[in-house]
């Protein structure tokens, strides 16, 4: 190999081998996102569905202690009345998402998409088939997460009782 071109090729396949760095999106892509997001009504989305996010949580700030959740049910009206003035961040952050995601004509098509009436319609029922499917979902969470939770408890049983005898084992080697 020419000794010259040895490190042209050493930097080639450096380049090659580290991860593409994403660039910026164009200010122009950020503003077709919150059009988009306006036209989705994200901002009274986020809203509306805090609230309920907050609910799903509350175990765990709670944690079935009297105390935490006097602190909660304190806490919950001032979070609510901040995020309030925090929707137009949110939707500045969550739009930069979507401009990184999509390009500006998907983000155009997009909000082409959103002027026709099937994409009315997806706006109008979004909110109850995002709800149903979270509930759905939940439901066989609950169902994985009770089977598995008492696979651990048989277990942990089953370490718990004395080996069987010898003569019992040889029983049940017997049956087998």
């Amino acid at each position: 190999m020419n000794m010259r071109l040895r490190p042209v090729l050493i930097l080639s396949l450096a380049m090659m081998a580290s991860p593409a760095v994403a660039q910026a999106p164009s200010p122009e892509a950020i503003t077709a996102a919150k059009s988009l997001l306006e036209k989705m009504k994200f901002g009274d989305q986020f809203k509306r569905n805090f609230p309920q996010t907050m609910e799903r949580f509350k175990p765990l700030f709670v944690q079935n202690r009297v105390d935490m959740l006097e602190k909660y049910n304190a806490m919950l009206p001032l979070a609510l009345e901040a995020l309030n003035n925090r929707i137009p961040a949110v939707v500045d952050a969550v739009a930069v998402v979507y401009a990184k995601n999509y390009s500006l004509s998907e983000l155009n098509e997009l909000s082409k998409f959103y002027d026709t009436p099937l994409g009315q319609r997806t706006l109008a029922v979004g909110p109850k088939i995002s709800q149903e499917s979270s509930l759905a979902t939940q439901a066989i969470g609950k169902e994985v997460i009770g089977g598995a939770f008492r696979r651990v408890q048989e277990e942990k049983l089953k370490k718990l009782q004395p080996p069987p005898s010898p003569t019992e084992a040889q029983k049940l080697r017997n049956s087998l």
